[in-house]
């Protein structure tokens, strides 16, 4: 991501941080205290990012109200700090997580959560990355999504980052 970066901008130094929260959700993010490893003030509003990509693939029970009402608060920090947000929509997981019943024929992500993201991203002026889309279209490219992912859960490999990046 980052050299892809560099490349189209060549005259911006570009620094990627990563600040990630395993099996989180933004809202426990959100909650971490001062001084934690993940207080969000500290470790993303406090660094003043030009830039903030996020994925929050564990939002994903969210419908699109919860989408609405989370990520408001979190535009208006990122807006309060003078950042550009990328909302990137998440990867796929196992099919039973997402209301599937298999890996083929997928036509777009069944889950309330990516099309509240895909609203909210609209309604208030926010890049979005769809990832999503990406991975809906891997099987008609005979990819089973799951051997995408490391675990054949939801930890995508470098194939799967890639599409990230693609996006």
């Amino acid at each position: 991501f980052a050299s892809r970066l560099r490349a189209r901008y060549p005259g911006a130094a570009v620094t990627v941080v990563s600040v990630s929260l395993n099996g989180g959700t933004s809202a426990r993010f959100l909650k971490d205290p001062p001084g934690g490893p993940y207080n969000f003030a500290e470790k993303v509003l406090a660094v003043k990012p030009d830039l903030i990509v996020s994925e929050f693939i564990n939002d994903a029970s969210l419908d699109e109200a919860g989408v609405l009402k989370q990520y408001g608060g979190l535009l208006s920090a990122f807006r309060g700090i003078g950042a550009e947000w990328v909302i990137l929509t998440p990867h796929f997981s196992r099919p039973d997580w997402m209301g599937l019943r298999s890996e083929n024929r997928i036509e777009a992500d069944p889950r309330p959560y990516v099309r509240g993201l895909r609203r909210f991203a609209e309604t208030h002026g926010v890049a979005l990355a769809d990832a999503s889309v990406r991975w809906a279209r891997l099987w008609r490219q005979g990819l089973p999504y799951s051997t995408l992912l490391v675990n054949n859960i939801n930890h995508p490999d470098e194939r799967g980052m890639e599409i990230f990046a693609d996006a």
